[in-house]
């Protein structure tokens, strides 16, 4: 039932941002065989007329002083490289190498036995590890 009112609101929007795009002059809810309503500018069987409200318009003002500053200080900012260079590549791979190391390294001393006291540095430094594995692997 919930859904069907969605569904039904948003023919409604489309519809009426449709009839305003065209200036269409009115806006008809009919219903179908199956009990469904549409919302037209086509007419229809008992077709029931939809008040069309006025449309609102944003008027663009011209930018003040400050917003000019401001995007000028935008302009002038790097942007952050989004492709990947052989460099960041690289540096992505070694810290991959280093994650997957140390991985194996706390499981060799894992297998070997460690005592009670440091169980809970291990899990700590696992954490860590496994968090760098999953970021640059």
């Amino acid at each position: 039932m919930c859904m069907a009112r969605v569904s039904i609101a948003c023919r409604l929007i489309l519809v009426l941002a449709y009839a305003a795009a065209t200036n269409a002059d009115e806006v008809l809810a009919c219903r179908d065989a199956a009990g469904l309503l549409w919302f037209t500018d086509q007419p229809c069987v008992n077709a029931v007329p939809v008040p069309i409200s006025a449309t609102s318009v944003i008027e663009r003002h011209a930018p003040t002083a400050a917003e000019r500053r401001t995007l000028a200080e935008l302009a002038r900012k790097p942007a952050k490289p989004t492709a990947k260079t052989p460099s960041t590549i690289r540096d992505r791979d070694r810290a991959c190498e280093v994650a997957r190391d140390g991985l194996e390294a706390l499981r060799h001393q894992r297998r070997r036995g460690y005592a009670l006291s440091e169980s809970a540095k291990l899990d700590a430094r696992e954490r860590l590890l496994r968090a760098d594995y999953d970021r640059h692997c």
